[in-house]
């Protein structure tokens, strides 16, 4: 840039600069105060116009502003109430336009840096674009478009009611709502989420009031980013194509569906509503964080899915794949499907207190823990399957896996199956396989049907109840009763060739059976059957008591009797079949009417080597199997009536009661130490 002054064109004086650091700080000058004055200029064509209608209904019409001038791209517009409200026909930008009230009609394409809307209505066919929009009420309605555009964002104020009726918002930016911020849509309303939904507390809503339910179409990112409550998408459709993010407290969504890719995140809780019916089809869907079934059927299709948590409180569970969480809260509803619910390593399943889910044809695997408070219950039917790689865990009393209908369902337990706590009953009416351990530390947990494994072991200081479908636990030479009581109820106990020990057996009925020893030191007896070619032991110091007025059966097993057996009156032990009892101990007749006796096949035998006494009672008790005496024979009230058998060398039968020899006791003869040291005796035929 070259500037000449000489003497030529001014006179006498003459200046010559060129290239010199002078002319660029004049040329900088100069373009300052160009631009300064431009912008002043510029300005003083901004203008803030309210709509009056005066003339018509014509937005472009100056005479419908004031001041009477049609709106320029700097302007900022204001819409009130009107004879006459705008109506806007032209593609047009302005600054800014707020509508406090009445109805603005855009039918053509509107951009302004800055909308908002306060009440009134804004409608039309046309798009209106604006990169800051606050919406605190009214009404956006019409068959036209709401845009924020990348980078834009729109604020819907708290504790506010914004209806959107029939109109479209698409969001290219960020929607964010503050607690108590509502968005009430009606016919077939639309947002088409292409950024970001951000709900920023508790207690905002994006819900259907009337008309035809609309639809959130999420294609980015709809969160509820903090509040500790719930946030709740409430009946309008969502149509998912992104991500879904709960930060914090519990995102709800009642209806919709989910397409592949849908991505579940967040440390908060997403909760699935009563029309959440369709997730299938899914191979892509990643879910993490926590999700709350309630009142719904979610479809996870053949998708193996993992949720930090999941709490299913009504509705349904369904799919093919597998469902993992570390976290599951169940109180009802039903988990159903080919699929399998997974509980992962060091994770937990909660079955709520007095509780009534149910498990319908699904697998549940657990390979952690899952626990059962008191009265929970899972309901299964239709062959659900509950595959015990962990603990399962009793935690009181009236706790049941029981099946309701159709094919009964099967628990596999390979880990740990315990009854924990309570003084009552817990039961088991599914089909148990077990390969692992069961344990009752108190309280009784009853088992229905089922089998189990060489290396089963039964511990614990309560009870363990065998029921009527208990029908093999045969061919299992690793069984381990280490400690622990059993209860034998209308089953088919098969101990096999086992060598077994419980602390106490009490048998009500059905029958133990094998050809091994099942040793206990309490056994209780008041019905039922003891069969096989197998031993029953009573261990020094312990104790067989046969219950008053009962009938327990003797079915060509043996009776070892180390300790003492105890027969109140009425008493029955009914022999068939070459039963078999030896007694190294005491067999104690507490009182009149207590019998052992034969009833049919081949007669049994008693094999008298310690105390067979009578010690109460003034009528009689009689032994009709055949009596191998080795041992004492007392009397001390009443009469003992004896049926048949021998007496060895040094017997002694001492009482102050009568001994009564019946027809088949036809020799004493050949024992000279026999000892009839006092008492009475009859010899009867």
């Amino acid at each position: 840039m070259r500037y000449i002054l000489d003497e030529n064109y001014y006179g006498s004086s003459s200046l010559k600069r060129s290239g010199s650091v002078a002319n660029r700080m004049w040329a900088l000058f100069v373009c300052v105060i160009f631009i300064t004055v431009m912008l002043i200029v510029s300005q003083s064509f901004a203008a803030t116009l309210n709509w009056t209608g005066s003339v018509s209904n014509d937005w472009g019409t100056a005479g419908n502003w004031s001041p009477a001038t049609a709106p320029g791209p700097t302007d900022t517009v204001t819409i009130g109430s009107a004879a006459r409200l705008p109506v806007l026909t032209d593609t047009t930008t302005v600054s800014g336009v707020t509508i406090n009230s009445g109805t603005l009609t855009v039918n053509a394409n509107l951009t302004a840096l800055n909308f908002t809307q306060t009440s009134g209505t804004l409608t039309g066919t046309g798009a209106i674009t604006s990169s800051t929009i606050t919406w605190s009420g009214g009404t956006m309605s019409g068959t036209g478009t709401t845009v924020i555009p990348a980078g834009g964002t729109m604020t819907v104020a708290a504790a506010s009611y914004a209806y959107l009726d029939g109109r479209t918002i698409t969001n290219n930016g960020t929607i964010k709502m503050p607690p108590s911020a509502r968005i009430r849509e009606q016919n077939s309303g639309q947002i088409v989420n292409n950024g970001t939904i951000d709900l920023q507390g508790d207690g905002q809503y994006l819900e259907h009031i009337t008309g035809t339910v609309g639809t959130l179409t999420n294609n980015g990112l709809l969160k509820k980013s903090s509040g500790t409550g719930a946030s709740t998408i409430l009946s309008l459709a969502l149509n998912n194509n992104g991500a879904i993010q709960a930060d914090s407290g519990t995102l709800a969504l009642s209806t919709g569906s989910f397409a592949t890719g849908t991505r579940f995140t967040g440390a908060g809780t997403i909760a699935f509503g009563s029309g959440l019916n369709v997730i299938a089809g899914n191979p892509g869907v990643t879910l993490s964080g926590a999700i709350t079934l309630n009142s719904t059927t979610a479809d996870f299709g053949s998708n193996n899915i993992t949720f930090s948590s999941l709490a299913q409180t009504s509705g349904t569970l369904t799919g093919t794949g597998a469902v993992t969480a570390s976290t599951i809260t169940w109180s009802g509803g039903t988990m159903s499907g080919t699929g399998t619910t997974v509980i992962p390593a060091g994770g937990t399943m909660t079955v709520a207190a007095a509780s009534n889910p149910y498990l319908d044809g699904r697998t549940i695997t657990n390979n952690g823990t899952i626990n059962m408070p008191p009265s929970a219950r899972i309901r299964e039917q239709n062959s659900g399957l509950i595959v015990n790689n962990g603990t399962i865990d009793l935690q009181g009393d009236g706790q049941n896996v029981y099946h309701v209908t159709g094919t009964v369902g099967t628990l596999t337990n390979n880990g740990l199956l315990k009854k924990s706590s309570g003084t009552g009953a817990s039961t088991i009416s599914l089909t148990l396989n077990n390969n692992g351990a069961v344990q009752a530390d108190s309280g009784m947990l009853a088992l229905s049907t089922g089998s189990f494994a060489t290396g089963t072991s039964f511990t614990g200081a309560g009870t363990i109840a065998f029921g009527s479908g208990l029908n093999v636990i045969a061919g299992n030479p690793g069984v381990k009763l280490l400690s622990g009581a059993i209860i034998l109820n209308s089953t088919i106990a098969d101990f096999g060739s086992s060598n077994i020990t419980f602390s106490s057996l009490a048998q009500t009925s059905g029958t133990l059976t094998g050809t091994g020893a099942v040793t206990a030191s309490t056994i209780t007896w008041s019905g039922g059957t003891m069969s096989g070619t197998g031993t029953t032991v009573i261990p020094a110091g312990g104790t067989m008591t046969v219950a008053a007025a009962s009938y327990a059966y003797l079915d060509g097993r043996t009776i070892t009797n180390n300790g003492t057996i105890k027969m109140p009156p009425s008493a029955r032990i009914r022999e068939q079949n070459s039963g078999l009892i030896v007694n190294n101990g005491t067999i104690d007749l507490q009182g009149d009417g207590q019998n052992v006796y034969h009833v049919t096949g081949t007669v049994g035998t008693l094999t008298n080597n310690g105390l067979l006494k009578k010690s109460s009672g003034t009528g009689a008790s009689t032994i009709s199997l055949a009596l191998n005496n080795n041992g004492a024979v007392q009397a001390d009230s009443g009469m003992l009536a004896l049926s048949t058998g021998s007496f060895a060398t040094g017997t002694s039968f001492t009482g102050a009661g009568t001994i009564a020899f019946g027809s088949g006791l036809n020799f004493i003869a050949g024992n000279p130490g026999v000892k009839l040291l006092s008492g009475a005796i009859i010899l009867n035929s």
